[in-house]
């Protein structure tokens, strides 16, 4: 699906994007938390496409804040290399309050967001 035709929250989704950006998690120094720990992101903003329709950010689980580290991996390495992603089983949600289900007007789309679910993957 393209991220401009995500217009209303709980709509599930597959979706081929670049990595504009990630924010990385700030977990305490700890030599004994393991590398790939280190390397989760709690947010990332993705595109697939020229216009301001074509971007959306994604964010990490309600559970913890982060993005699962295979999602995190996948998202960090297609920024570095600038190539495509294909990220499976996201669920847009709206970051306003109020929404309740609706569908986003035009401007409203701007409170969406891609949240992962436990089927999520990024490869």
């Amino acid at each position: 699906r393209r991220l401009r035709d995500i217009s209303c929250p709980n709509m599930l989704s597959h979706v081929v994007v670049k990595v504009l950006s990630c924010e990385k998690a700030l977990f305490p120094y700890n030599s004994s938390t393991p590398r790939h720990e280190k390397m989760r992101i709690t947010h990332a903003t993705l595109s697939d496409g020229p216009e301001s329709d074509d971007i959306l950010g994604i964010t990490g689980s309600i559970y913890n804040g982060v993005l699962s580290v295979p999602v995190s991996s996948g998202l960090l390495q297609s920024m570095c290399e600038g190539s495509y992603i294909l990220i499976t089983h996201v669920l847009s949600q709206s970051s306003r309050p109020n929404a309740m289900g609706h569908c986003a007007s035009l401007e409203g789309r701007e409170s969406l967001t891609l949240v992962p679910t436990r089927d999520t993957t990024a490869s």
